[in-house]
């Protein structure tokens, strides 16, 4: 995901000036081309998983379904790894901006902070990190996630 990132934010310059079309400017072609290759393999991987294990509720196995009920539709391997990596990219890059701006906000709000770091030490702990099922005694924390995602 991070090489996804990372040459998403790089300009090909042969698609500023297409005269230089056919030379590979700092190799950029060869790592989209290299990086494509790599992903497809990865997610041809887990399109053959989730085949052998039909049991599963995920969406994957919900468009392998669909793949085997209408074979003539538009439900081929090359469409759901695209769905898969869109979402994967979409998700991963979401996830982290707004812990980045969560963080930011939390930092220019000590005492916040320290209102948070009190209700953790009084319902969850020292001891042990903090579960999806401590979710729901934390209250304080809840309204910093949702307040981050209001404003950001």
């Amino acid at each position: 995901m991070k090489e996804y990132a990372d040459l998403g934010g790089l300009t090909n310059l042969a698609d500023v000036f297409p005269i230089i079309q056919r030379v590979d400017y700092n190799g950029f072609v060869r790592k989209c081309v290299g990086l494509g290759k790599r992903m497809d393999l990865i997610l041809q991987g887990l399109i053959d998983e989730h085949r052998r294990d039909k049991d599963r509720n995920t969406m994957i196995n919900h468009l392998l379904t669909l793949q085997d009920s209408q074979p003539d539709q538009y439900y081929t391997e090359d469409i759901i790894k695209g769905l898969v990596l869109i979402m994967l990219l979409a998700g991963t890059r979401t996830l982290s901006t707004s812990l980045e701006w969560a963080v930011c906000n939390l930092m220019n709000h000590p005492a916040v902070v320290k209102k948070a770091r009190e209700e953790l030490d009084s319902q969850i702990g020292r001891d042990h990190l903090v579960e999806e099922s401590d979710i729901s005694k934390l209250p304080f924390l809840q309204s910093i996630i949702l307040e981050s995602s209001r404003l950001h």
